[in-house]
């Protein structure tokens, strides 16, 4: 008879938990769609050098470690250096000038108010020390959601190139 009651209690809780199942799948899709927009208005942003756009979009709490152009600070205002290589002129030595940035691919993960997106790039122009680059690049983003919206938190980036030969070279 306990059985027969256990059986029954666990039918009826099935339908429960499978569509709780449905809502965080569903939370989680609207989630991907939202953060992938936000990568999109970022890489646009970049390639138009609209700091507006990327002050709004990062963090004020956001980090960076770029292995392509040797951007590394763990500096409390990297926030301030990222947009000021942006509003100045793409002439600057230390300017960045991303002429295109090509998204070939891209995964998000969410972990509730936090997201990791990764995605491989083509990014063309011009490097801080005046090189022209037309480089693959595997970046990644971390978002956290914050009043409502995703902010970039921290990236990495590096060209697929490097980061094949270093893990070559760490066998």
């Amino acid at each position: 008879m306990m059985n027969k009651i256990l059986i029954f209690v666990a039918l009826l809780m099935m339908p429960i938990s499978f569509a709780q199942g449905q809502d965080d799948d569903n939370r989680d899709s609207k989630a991907k769609q939202e953060i992938i927009k936000v990568y999109r208005e970022y890489t646009a942003a970049r390639e138009k050098r609209d700091a507006a756009v990327m002050n709004r979009i990062l963090a004020d709490d956001y980090g960076e470690a770029d292995v392509v152009f040797g951007v590394v600070d763990g500096g409390s205002n990297l926030k301030a250096q990222t947009l000021a290589l942006y509003k100045a002129s793409p002439h600057r030595a230390d300017s960045v000038d991303h002429r295109t940035i090509e998204i070939h691919s891209t995964v998000v993960t969410i972990h509730g108010d936090t997201a990791v997106l990764t995605s491989r790039e083509t990014s063309k122009g011009i490097d801080p020390r005046g090189h022209a680059y037309n480089d693959p690049i595997l970046v990644t983003h971390v978002f956290v959601k914050r009043d409502g919206r995703w902010q970039i938190i921290a990236t990495h980036g590096g060209q697929i190139k490097e980061i094949a030969a270093q893990a070559g070279n760490q066998k």
